[in-house]
């Protein structure tokens, strides 16, 4: 197993577990902490939803900077159990809640998430293998958003298709390597 770490906040430091392989790509600590300084203050007890959450590296780093809660989901029983090992480890578990699911059925089902809006919405699956457009095309994301919601993508360079999403704007985009992070809010109605 690989160790990873949270960048900033209460954990700052602390090791992370991650699965050795491809099967898991985590979110680097450089990428992570890019990120996290985008976001700043907006964190402070914010609703967070880490799909295909992976490792949960995303999601914790949200908990550690002062998210109130993470949801993690994620359809790989692997996945799900370095999730909870690493929530085990902080000692974090009444602020997370880790799912075995897949991403597209639990959120286009309008079941549990229907009625939880969130601030934050992470969208990290594997890259180059189709997820993103349909992510866009078969969840209703706009059902948990609200006016200030900011869903997080991130996408290989060759995944940059992202221009046109009914009801977001993509309103910024940032390139680290090959790897690419995509903006976006609901669409503000102009008077």
């Amino acid at each position: 197993m690989n160790k990873m770490r949270v960048i900033a906040g209460e954990f700052k430091g602390r090791k992370l577990t991650s699965l050795n392989g491809k099967q898991i790509r985590p979110t680097s600590d450089r990428i992570r902490e890019a990120l996290f300084n985008i976001l700043a203050q907006k964190i402070d007890n914010a609703m967070v939803l880490d799909l295909f959450a992976g490792t949960g590296a995303l999601g914790i780093e949200a908990l550690s900077r002062g998210a109130a809660k993470s949801y993690f989901i994620d359809k790989s029983i692997e996945s799900v159990q370095i999730i909870n090992k690493n929530i085990a480890l902080l000692g974090i578990k009444e602020s997370a809640e880790v799912l075995r699911h897949d991403a597209y059925t639990i959120l286009s089902s309008r079941g549990f998430f229907f009625k939880q809006k969130f601030d934050f919405i992470f969208v990290d699956p594997p890259y180059n293998r189709g997820f993103i457009p349909g992510i866009f095309e078969n969840i209703d994301l706009l059902s948990i958003m609200h006016d200030e919601s900011i869903i997080i993508v991130e996408h290989s360079l060759k995944e940059n298709n992202l221009e046109k999403v009914s009801g977001l704007d993509l309103y910024d985009k940032r390139t680290y390597g090959k790897t690419l992070i995509s903006f976006f809010r609901k669409k503000q109605i102009s008077m």
